[in-house]
């Protein structure tokens, strides 16, 4: 498989409250959130073709790593407060969120093969769930990430998912929607909307709304650019921003790529955490039906 690895632009990634909690006791400087970058224009203009292209997009990448820079934003407070960390994704849907403040591990999330652990070494918590239970619980920043957070749904957005059913689009030209549409209690049901843009053949904005309908948050991408996926000449158009916030906009999570490796091998062994075997696992699922927040 072909690897690369290079200097990327800023990619920013948005939002997980439980890291605003979990370093309640760092120092926080003022910040405020870059702009949104227009996309440079093209000439593909039908919105059917300009979908069909991020359909097959995704289809040139089968991993990511990525090593971060990460800030972590108190949108109404406008503070924020520095991060990095690691994330790994696979087209399985496999995905790890590593992040550290310093050289202190604050959060490791890790989805795969249907299950979800968080392990929270601040705290001493660890958490195993299925996926699909934490998917159930509406207006949990877990429940976004674990919609999200594969690598292309995270980095590769696209107008389907495993539960749609059909899509339909409407719009200007200018900025189109595209509603995905999945089956709830006999009933159609929106599961996502993204605003396509298509003279690049690409999603401006992700919409994500839970099993009861209500919106779970939302996905900002821009500054794409085509970017080299190794030897041979071949590119991939990725975005160069991601902003994920969760439905209250509290909180937005920038991560800033600064190398990328596309397509190398990813052992199964790395979507799978190692606490300290003196820690007990809590059900994931469980703990957010009940309204317990695992980081508080």
């Amino acid at each position: 498989m072909s690897v690369m690895r290079s200097r990327f632009r800023r990619v920013r990634l948005a939002p997980l409250g439980c890291c605003a909690l979990l370093l309640s006791g760092c120092a926080l400087e003022p910040v405020g959130l870059p702009p949104v970058e227009a996309p440079a224009a093209r000439t593909l203009r039908d919105p059917a073709a300009a979908v069909a292209e991020t359909d097959a997009r995704r289809q040139q990448v089968s991993t990511v790593t990525a090593r971060l820079d990460v800030r972590l934003h108190k949108l109404k407070e406008q503070r924020s407060f520095p991060l990095n960390g690691v994330y790994l994704g696979n087209a399985d849907g496999s995905f790890r969120l590593r992040l550290k403040h310093e050289e202190l591990v604050v959060l490791d999330l890790a989805a795969a093969e249907g299950s979800m652990e968080l392990w929270l070494p601040r705290k001493n918590r660890f958490y195993r769930g299925a996926t699909s239970h934490v998917q159930s619980v509406e207006r949990s920043e877990l429940a976004l990430l674990a919609q999200i957070g594969s690598v292309h749904d995270l980095f590769f957005p696209r107008a389907w998912s495993e539960r749609a059913v059909e899509r339909r689009m409407n719009g200007s030209g200018t900025d189109d929607w595209v509603s995905v549409y999945g089956r709830a209690d006999g009933r159609r049901a929106l599961l996502r909307r993204l605003v396509l843009l298509p003279q690049m053949a690409a999603f401006a904005r992700q919409e994500l709304y839970g099993p009861s309908g209500a919106l779970l948050g939302q996905v900002l991408y821009d500054g794409y650019a085509p970017q080299p996926l190794g030897a041979g000449g071949a590119q991939v158009t990725a975005p160069g921003r991601v902003t994920i916030m969760g439905a209250d906009r509290q909180i937005a999570l920038e991560l800033i790529a600064t190398e990328y490796s596309f397509n190398a091998e990813l052992p199964a062994s790395r979507f799978r955490l190692a606490p300290p075997e003196s820690v007990q696992a809590s059900d994931l699922g469980a703990a957010l039906a009940q309204g317990i927040v695992p980081w508080q």
